[in-house]
Parts: structure tokens; C-alpha cells; sequence
């Protein structure tokens, strides 16, 4: 990217909702930023639910103000981040971090790029199953959850690592929420010790596809049980806490909307993990059949904390 100064008419205010050239260059600047972006995906020219979560972690980062506008400053900030080639030191001089980013951004070169490796040491710390027989679309379904406690966003990740027909290692993220959405906590209890919200943790082989509310095809919860909280004191908190329930409860993993993205998830979640737009749905259950073709019906689906991710 070739060296940009703000100025207010290329670079206008934006925020949630906005559409244009002016969100595709900044998506860019993003993308740039953090080479785990996809940007293929990523780059739409529509500031949605993603693109406001990676401007406020962006804006974090640089010890901006975090209200997810893109204004003078951010601008600023994200044209000069754009514009400076990141030079990491290799070897054993250089620290953990620097190593990390060394090679993360090899391996972005040979295809896997940062997020694969990032999700891979998170996985391995945690003592956690990294899966790669080798083969094409051995498919690690990795849910990233933030911390934010607040009811109704899509405001956590779902992570897909996996090697593609030419062997290579892939990773693509998109928006979703783990936790149930308001009407199942505050208005619907369909539990009466309160709505399910998943415990961190591995569930090999627990996922198979399969209709959800035999509607349409999802990841469905059916080898297995699952750990839960429950939430029910119906206040605006998810309460992520406290005894641990286990069994089969339907955590299955599926999408909102039958189009498009949404941005609330109201009713489209008592405590499965949903994706907020339906064309990443669609991706994800595209990856699964054809990982379904080689090795059989059976998925492992993993739910990280986003400080997993280091």
C-alpha cells in the first residue's frame, strides 16, 4: 500500500451500518494490520458486526478510544500501521513474541497465515487436540469466546483451520455468538435453573450433521454431552459461573438468519453457537461435507477464551 495521508473526504467518519469505497479502504488498512484477516472474506465494503469488532480491537490496541467509529484518529492510526512494513527479528535473539510473528507471517506466505498457527499453539497449550491427518479437510471448528459479559451480540468467533485440495493449510473466522441471546435469558426460560451457556473445553467427536430442528442441515450435538452453565436470574449478564451442568442439551452449532447477517441474536440462540451471517453458515457446512466424504460423520468442536489466543 502505497504511502496515505488522512484527509476528511477520503477518509469520513464511519460506523456501524455504513457501505462504500471508503469502508473498503479502510477494511484494507485492517486487513494489513492483522494478517489473520481473510481478507477475501473480510472485504466487502459493508461495516457490519466484524468489521466494528476488529476496528474496536484495532482501536484497543492502540490505546484509542474503543466506541468501534472509524474517525480522525483511528484513520490516522490505521493509514500509518498501513503504510509501515512490519520487520519482526528471527532466531534465538529474538524474543517469544518476535519468533511468533516471525513465523507467523512465514506461514502466511506458504498459505496457513497467522490466525492457523495462532489457533494451533492455543490449542496445543491448552493440551487440546491440533487435528491434520495429512489428508484434505480435516476440519478444526474452534469457537473463540470475548469476554464481554453483555446480552445479545455477535460479539465471539468461529475459527476454521483445515487444508484445502492442494494440501495447504487454510483458517477463515467469522462472526458468531456462544452464549444464548436475550429472549432465552431474561423472557423464556426454557430451563428452570436458566439459560445454557457453554463451558470452555474440547467435545471430540460430539458434532454430526444433521437437521437442526429438522429445518435445515446444522452441526448438530449428537455424540456426545456437552458441559453448560446456567444463567438464570433474567438480569442483562451472562453469567459464566458457578456448578456445571453436563448432558445433552442441543448446543448445536447453526446460523440466524435464513440470508444476510444479523445483528441481534434474539430468539436464534438458547445457548448454541450461531453464526451471524448466513453465506459463513453455508462455508462452514460446505467444509464440514466434504470432511464428511473422507473420514465419516463425526466432528470435534473446541471453545477457546479469546485470552487463549496469545
Amino acid at each position: 500500500m502505497t504511502s496515505v495521508r488522512y484527509d476528511k473526504r477520503n477518509h469520513p467518519t464511519l460506523r456501524r451500518g455504513a457501505r462504500g469505497d471508503a469502508v473498503v479502504r479502510m477494511q484494507k488498512c485492517l486487513t494489513v494490520h492483522n494478517t489473520a484477516i481473510d481478507e477475501t472474506f473480510f472485504v466487502d465494503g459493508f461495516f457490519g458486526p466484524a468489521t466494528e469488532m476488529e476496528v474496536r480491537s484495532f482501536q484497543k490496541k492502540q490505546r484509542l478510544s474503543q466506541d468501534g467509529v472509524v474517525g480522525r484518529n483511528t484513520w490516522t492510526a490505521l493509514l500509518q500501521q498501513a503504510n509501515t512494513p512490519v520487520q519482526s527479528p528471527t532466531g534465538r535473539t529474538a524474543n517469544r513474541s518476535d519468533r511468533h510473528q516471525a513465523r507467523d507471517q512465514a506461514s502466511q506466505r506458504n498459505g496457513g497465515g497467522a490466525l492457523a498457527e495462532q489457533v494451533k499453539r492455543a490449542l496445543k497449550r491448552k493440551g487440546y487436540q491440533y487435528l491434520d491427518d495429512g489428508k484434505q479437510y480435516h476440519l478444526n471448528i474452534v469457537g473463540v469466546r470475548d469476554p464481554s459479559t453483555a446480552i445479545n451480540s455477535f460479539d465471539d468467533k468461529i475459527v476454521l483451520v483445515y487444508r484445502d485440495d492442494k494440501g495447504e493449510i487454510q483458517a477463515v473466522e467469522y462472526p458468531i455468538t456462544t452464549d444464548p441471546g436475550e429472549y432465552y435469558t431474561r423472557t423464556k426460560l426454557l430451563n428452570k435453573a436458566g439459560a445454557a451457556i457453554l463451558v470452555p473445553g474440547q467435545y471430540v467427536d460430539t458434532y454430526k450433521l444433521a437437521k437442526h430442528r429438522n429445518k435445515y442441515e446444522a452441526l448438530c450435538q449428537r455424540g456426545g454431552p456437552v458441559k453448560v452453565w446456567r444463567d438464570g436470574n433474567r438480569d442483562d449478564r451472562l453469567n459464566r459461573s458457578g456448578k456445571t451442568h453436563e448432558g445433552w442439551y442441543g448446543i448445536n452449532i447453526h446460523r440466524a438468519g435464513q440470508s444476510g447477517t444479523t445483528s441481534k441474536v434474539g430468539r436464534y440462540s438458547a445457548g448454541c453457537q450461531v453464526f451471524a451471517n448466513s453465506e459463513n453458515f453455508a462455508t462452514c457446512i460446505g467444509l464440514a461435507k466434504k470432511s464428511r466424504d473422507i473420514r465419516g460423520n463425526k466432528f470435534t468442536y473446541t471453545l477457546l477464551e479469546k485470552a487463549d489466543l496469545k
